[in-house]
């Protein structure tokens, strides 16, 4: 006679991938450890104490489209703490900012003329018909946009959004982006079409870290800060314990969902044991080499302004000149109601770069004093007495890139030590970086390891 006994799994990382992929086992009766090097959870979703106030890092929305997230937070009993509310964008073009909030404005876009407006709407229409992304992810999207959009939509709109966002280095960039990027946008529409409605969490991500940290605990799990991973130790090839801050983790399965260059590491730097196949030595080495070589990533720079006055209308003000350094202005209490964050009003000057760019040699003063130069062509009536505060944040590894033809050089998530799983943010493709792709990818890596476990783990460990 046999019972089952729980899977001892072990999660590296708290960001809301290894918390979402964390809280998914324990659902299916793992016995979840999870492992966050830094002193909070949530990662790059993390907040800050800005003047007294507790502020998200770097920007985030929540849109109609998610429907993972949506669910999940559902699950985690937070739908009460969701704000859908309207909001509007703008687009700056020539000196002169246009809004761009609905589909009657593009249909009236002053930059261009009635031909091009409509190529412009045809473009947006043709992404949402497309069934299998897979025949984009070897064309470059200026050749599709151009393709559909026409040279003066491409110069006028394409071009300038693409160069602010990936740091003007975009000619290897698939299709797929943009279908990706256009059908997600393209969902925020309410009921009617006529707004474009995002949201947040009353307290931010924070809020959903912290709960399926409590959900994880509830189900009999440990989440743990201050525990950065030393080692993966194995035996016979298979995953059998974790090594962090002094103490040894056992367990029968594990999952990394830490930056690719430090599960490169602790993949090369793992402690063997026991008698391992040459064929898996040979398979274990390739693949830590692959998940090595990966690149492609846009870090980011970002002034956050907390203010005591609103800038504008808009919650997204897209930049169409390259005199700006920053890629976009986010005014995200045009989303969040100033009232959340005591009262102040919360600018986003974020600018993508490459990971090595020489912007991250500048100081934070330099770097605050140069964008609010710029800012002020546009604002040139912010006075400093209305800012309260500008703290500058930076993260190198953000966004990741995929070049033209590279999807067949993203490494599985089922790694050759048997019972060991990977997952970052390039496996979202074709999905871009946001916390609907982040809780989905949770999902799917839960569901892989737990089908894997069911019958390489659970009855191994079974005594009568």
């Amino acid at each position: 006679m046999f019972r089952r006994v729980p899977v001892r799994t072990v999660v590296v990382g708290g960001g809301l991938l290894g918390l979402s992929t964390a809280f998914y086992l324990a659902r299916e009766g793992h016995q979840v450890t999870v492992l966050e090097a830094g002193s909070r959870l949530g990662g790059l979703a993390t907040d800050v104490e800005v003047a007294g106030v507790a502020v998200d890092r770097f920007y985030h929305c929540i849109l109609n489209a998610d429907d993972h997230l949506l669910g999940l937070i559902d699950i985690a009993g937070l739908s009460d703490q969701l704000r859908m509310v309207p909001v509007k964008a703008g687009f700056l073009r020539d000196g002169k900012v246009h809004s761009i909030s609905s589909p009657l404005d593009i249909l009236r876009f002053p930059p261009l003329n009635p031909i091009d407006r409509a190529r412009l709407v045809w473009s947006l229409l043709a992404c949402r018909r497309v069934k299998d992304w897979h025949d984009l992810e070897q064309v470059d999207v200026e050749t599709w946009l151009r393709g559909l959009s026409g040279d003066k939509v491409w110069e006028t709109v394409w071009k300038p959004l693409l160069s602010a966002k990936f740091d003007g280095n975009f000619t290897r960039t698939p299709a797929t982006y943009i279908w990706s990027r256009t059908v997600r946008m393209t969902d925020t529409r309410s009921a009617g079409g006529a707004k474009e409605l995002a949201g947040h969490l009353v307290g931010g991500y924070r809020v959903l870290a912290e709960r399926l940290a409590e959900m994880i605990r509830d189900l009999g799990g440990a989440v743990l800060v201050d525990h950065p991973v030393d080692r993966l130790v194995t035996e016979a090839g298979r995953i059998s314990a974790v090594t962090s801050a002094g103490a040894t983790f056992l367990c029968d399965s594990a999952v990394l969902t830490t930056p690719l260059p430090l599960a490169a590491q602790l993949l090369a730097e793992r402690d063997s044991h026991g008698v391992e196949e040459a064929s898996r030595t040979e398979a274990i080495a390739d693949y830590t080499r692959a998940v090595r070589e990966v690149q492609g990533y846009l870090g980011v720079v970002c002034l956050l302004l907390m203010l005591r006055r609103p800038l504008s209308q808009y919650y997204t003000l897209y930049l169409a000149e390259e005199r700006l350094p920053f890629t976009a202005v986010i005014e995200s209490t045009n989303l969040i109601d100033p009232k959340y964050v005591g009262g102040r009003h919360l600018v986003y000057l974020p600018k993508y770069v490459d990971p090595d760019s020489e912007i991250f040699a500048k100081s934070d003063d330099e770097i605050r004093d140069w964008f609010l130069r710029e800012l002020r062509t546009l604002h040139p009536d912010l006075l400093d007495e209305e800012i309260v505060a500008a703290p500058v944040f930076r993260a190198r590894h953000v966004e990741p890139l995929h070049p033209l033809g590279s999807l067949g050089s993203i490494p599985p998530m089922q790694t050759p030590v048997e019972g060991l799983w990977l997952g970052s943010t390039k496996h979202f493709y074709p999905r871009l970086n946001n916390g609907d792709a982040v809780t989905r990818l949770g999902a799917e890596l839960a569901a892989a390891a737990h089908a894997w476990s069911r019958n390489a783990v659970a009855m191994e460990r079974v005594s009568a």
